[in-house]
């Protein structure tokens, strides 16, 4: 990949799957995906709901002192989900950045799970999302803390008469966002 053979208005499919958390501008970083889709090309975006997801509440125990800090991280949450659950706001927001085109986006969130053999395991799944960004060893103490004591903020169990390849394992709740956003023509 040569980031100077990246053509505008280029792709026919573009995924975007667990990025969202490193974009700075998620607005901008939206449109910029957007701007190099073809007419009738796709782009499909996956991230975690991190409301609900056990990588949010695990960012959220490492910093449930800093009051700025979550404040913030709420704001980023909410932000995600106004853009891309309802849609209405970006599909403007791209329509107006795009006069030609006209964006279709379809969302749900779709149930999910992490799974992991053993605690180490889960423990090591909670840097998927913005806790791999944090330094210090103290995160993983306060992940488990958070294992320990409220095992039932993130939905941990031991999978039991479900898939036999998943027999016996730790999971914990880790619900998607799976967005579709199209370009098409006016």
């Amino acid at each position: 990949f040569q980031p100077e053979t990246v053509v505008e208005g280029g792709f026919d499919l573009i995924l975007a799957i667990h990025v969202l958390y490193y974009f700075d501008d998620l607005r901008a970083s939206l449109a910029r995906i957007y701007g190099f889709l073809k007419p009738g090309g796709a782009a499909f975006i996956v991230f975690a709901d991190e409301k609900t997801a056990y990588t949010g509440q695990a960012l959220r125990a490492y910093h449930r002192d800093d009051t700025r800090f979550l404040a913030s991280f709420d704001k980023t949450c909410d932000l995600r989900r106004e853009l891309l659950l309802s849609g209405t706001a970006l599909q403007k927001h791209l329509d107006e950045q795009f006069p030609d085109s006209h964006a279709a986006l379809r969302s749900e969130v779709q149930a999910s799970r992490l799974y992991g053999h053993t605690l180490v395991d889960i423990l090591a799944l909670s840097l998927i999302t913005g806790l791999d960004r944090v330094e210090t060893p103290a995160k993983f103490d306060a992940v488990m803390a958070l294992i320990r004591t409220r095992p039932e903020a993130i939905g941990l169990r031991i999978e039991r008469g479900g898939h036999p390849a998943r027999e016996g394992m730790l999971s914990v709740v880790q619900s998607q966002v799976v967005i579709e956003l199209r370009r098409g023509a006016r």
